[in-house]
């Protein structure tokens, strides 16, 4: 099975992204785990379009999408995406201030992952990772990005994981956080858990 694993660049007001940087690590996997990784640009409309032009280029069996999400303690699947688009007081990368925006005109109220997050959290749990399933992946481009992928339909399974923040993001701020290490050691348990249950298309 083939896997695309895509993580954002770095954004306000942080100047690295463990997602972006976990991602890189899963290069170091080619032993193990057949992947493909890249970074994704942290704004609502290039980020799905990269998404979609690099499964064209790599034509993977499954894509987990990865984000950073401070104040998550854990790893943590998501299980749905939205149509709703809206940045808060904040902006993406581009300048862009999102606002009761939908994803995609008339498509669903929401779309639910393919992968097998319950077998993926538990196995990264019994590793001693702490992990959970989330229902919400907010309404910035994470959402945005897993709604479109999902949406889009170009790959059977679809899904993103948000990770904390690393320990040296949070030395100014009250944020719970997590060793690249542990984020990287977690990640594997869950791709080689979902191998081991899913057909390969």
């Amino acid at each position: 099975m083939k896997w695309l694993i895509t993580g954002f660049e770095a954004f306000d007001p942080w100047d690295e992204n463990p997602a972006q940087l976990l991602a890189q690590r899963v290069q170091e996997w080619k032993n193990d785990v057949d992947a493909a990784a890249a970074v994704l640009p942290v704004e609502y409309k290039k980020a799905p379009e990269t998404a979609a032009r690099l499964i064209a280029e790599e034509k993977p069996d499954a894509v987990l999408h990865l984000g950073t999400a401070g104040g998550r303690s854990g790893l943590h699947l998501e299980r749905f995406a939205v149509n709703v688009e809206d940045s808060g007081t904040g902006k993406d990368n581009a300048g862009d201030q999102a606002e009761d925006r939908r994803v995609v005109d008339d498509g669903p109220a929401a779309v639910e992952t393919t992968l097998p997050i319950r077998t993926m959290t538990e196995a990264a749990k019994r590793s001693g990772v702490p992990s959970s399933i989330s229902y919400s992946a907010g309404t910035f481009v994470c959402n945005t990005t897993m709604y479109r992928t999902l949406v889009e339909g170009r790959v059977p399974y679809v899904g993103f994981l948000h990770v904390p923040v690393l320990p040296q993001m949070a030395v100014d701020w009250p944020l719970a956080s997590m060793s690249l290490d542990t984020m990287e050691k977690g990640l594997y348990e869950m791709i080689t858990a979902a191998e081991r249950v899913l057909p390969t298309p």
